[in-house]
């Protein structure tokens, strides 16, 4: 299950989901409320749409499955996947350049709830991407959406996070030239949870869409198999040859 980050929607997982559906995984990506497909809603509920509403929708899509999922979340949606997995249960925890803040972090000051926030183009650029294609970066910047102040808001306050840890596995993959309280932040889950950790080399904040885009992916899933050997008994891979784009975080 794919939870996308801020100003995202499904879309920012297609080409993971194109690589993991080659590799034999049933992937499913959710489009949180307000956003890109689901049901749209008036500015004044939106504005309001805070992190447990986020996760509130991600576990009624669960409660759809047969059984307990892996949870894969990219910036905010990683910590809409922690408040999740804090009921849900999942196989493994997958967190994309995301992390859990602490209590006390103040990495930016809160935005206005009277409007949604919209992501400016330069803005977008240098908050994302580290190299990216201007062609493919303007297909991108179409796709975004507005988000939620209240959500971004509760991004400073890691949402509802409440368990020191969780018993099933954890990943933690960071991208090597992503904002430094992000990795800081990465930094900080990767201890709470005992978790693995690794670092896409030479890749932004949006290392899904980027040209490391399915290097991470294989990494991802080499990992997965190992560590919930039963998802996928017929398939053995790992990741030799990924060096020149990967790198164990210390």
């Amino acid at each position: 299950m794919f939870i996308h980050g801020g100003f995202h929607g499904w879309w920012a997982w297609e080409i993971w989901q194109s690589h993991f559906a080659e590799l034999g995984w049933c992937t499913y990506a959710i489009s949180l409320p307000g956003h890109t497909d689901s049901k749209q809603l008036p500015d004044s509920d939106f504005v309001a749409l805070d992190l447990s509403d986020y996760a509130r929708a991600v576990g009624e899509l669960l409660g759809w499955l047969n059984e307990p999922p892996v949870l894969v979340g990219h910036s905010m949606g990683g910590i809409v996947a922690q408040m999740v997995a804090q009921h849900a249960n999942p196989r493994a925890l997958v967190l994309v350049a995301s992390g859990r803040t602490r209590k006390g972090d103040e990495f930016r000051p809160d935005f206005p709830l009277g409007k949604p926030v919209v992501i400016k183009r330069e803005e977008a650029r240098k908050e994302f991407f580290h190299v990216i294609d201007d062609d493919w970066f303007d297909q991108l910047f179409q796709r975004l959406c507005p988000e939620s102040p209240a959500a971004l808001n509760d991004v400073t306050r890691g949402g509802a996070i409440k368990s020191a840890e969780f018993e099933c596995p954890v990943l933690v993959l960071t991208a090597e030239r992503d904002r430094g309280h992000v990795s800081e932040l990465a930094d900080y889950a990767t201890r709470t949870y005992r978790a693995t950790r690794a670092v896409v080399l030479n890749a932004g904040h949006d290392l899904i869409l980027d040209p490391t885009s399915s290097v991470a992916a294989t990494y991802v899933h080499a990992w997965l198999v190992t560590h919930i050997p039963t998802a996928l008994p017929a398939i053995q891979v790992t990741a030799q040859g990924q060096d020149c784009c990967l790198a164990p975080a210390d």
